[in-house]
């Protein structure tokens, strides 16, 4: 199993790394993807410790964070130091004001770097603004997060080499939107995500952790009619093969 989006650096989840990566590590998952909002001396570091522990790692500017003025400047520096991470997460939220140049110039950098990226894409339109901005940047690929759209921008998006990622949502009750588009779309484009500590499944005790995708799997092969083995490996296959992450977390004490 493999969790394509978490943000286990956050302070929610920070303190109980070792334990949230062991816990993951016996539920079977062996990959997870630790995606950033913002390029902090912090979240540098955390993320660096991620790596360490054999996490793929993305690093960018998100939506709703104030990012300075140099941020191309700063994500370019990391990401040439770093030359196996992505950039993300980044992306549009409509709910908020969004600065699509900033937008623009991440993915600008993604596709000078040839790095995939973590995209949020949150709000009424946004999927269409999004759509304006990745159409200049078509050798550009990546997760698009908590994906929320129809059936058939699922499978726009998926045409053009996208992978859709769902998490917790899906367990809620009377989410026919997602189900939806998670029955119809090719497996081959499919991944799933805790987004942890943020979208917890339904029920959920405390802050969300990578080992729920588990449950998310489940309710993917319930919808599909397809046995919970061959989503867990397919949807692992989209983030190593389809997407090139060869990192594997190992779980390991202090």
């Amino acid at each position: 199993m493999f969790d394509a989006n978490t943000h286990l650096h956050f302070d929610a989840l920070w303190p109980s790394r070792q334990a949230i990566l062991d816990e993951a590590c016996g539920a079977g998952l062996t990959g997870l993807l630790v995606s950033a909002t913002e390029l902090s001396p912090q979240t540098l570091a955390r993320l660096d410790y991620f790596a360490a522990q054999g996490a793929a790692i993305a690093v960018g500017w998100h939506p709703q964070v104030s990012a300075p003025a140099d941020a191309l400047d700063q994500l370019s520096a990391v990401l040439q130091q770093r030359t196996d991470w992505w950039v993300g997460e980044i992306g549009i939220d409509t709910r908020y004001p969004s600065d699509l140049g900033l937008l623009e110039g991440q993915f600008a950098t993604a596709q000078s770097l040839g790095r995939a990226c973590v995209v949020h894409a949150v709000g009424k339109g946004a999927l269409h603004q999004l759509d304006l901005v990745a159409s200049k940047y078509p050798w550009v690929v990546g997760v698009i997060h908590a994906f929320s759209g129809s059936p058939e921008q699922a499978m726009d998006w998926a045409m053009r080499g996208w992978k859709l990622s769902i998490g917790g949502p899906l367990l809620h009750p009377n989410r026919p939107r997602l189900a939806a588009w998670v029955e119809s779309v090719p497996l081959d484009a499919l991944v799933v995500e805790s987004d942890s500590p943020d979208l917890p499944p339904a029920g959920w005790d405390g802050p969300n952790r990578p080992v729920s995708v588990g449950a998310v799997i489940d309710r993917v092969a319930q919808i599909r009619g397809q046995s919970v083995a061959s989503v867990a490996a397919a949807t692992e296959a989209n983030m190593r093969l389809g997407l090139g992450v060869a990192a594997t977390i190992v779980s390991r004490g202090f």
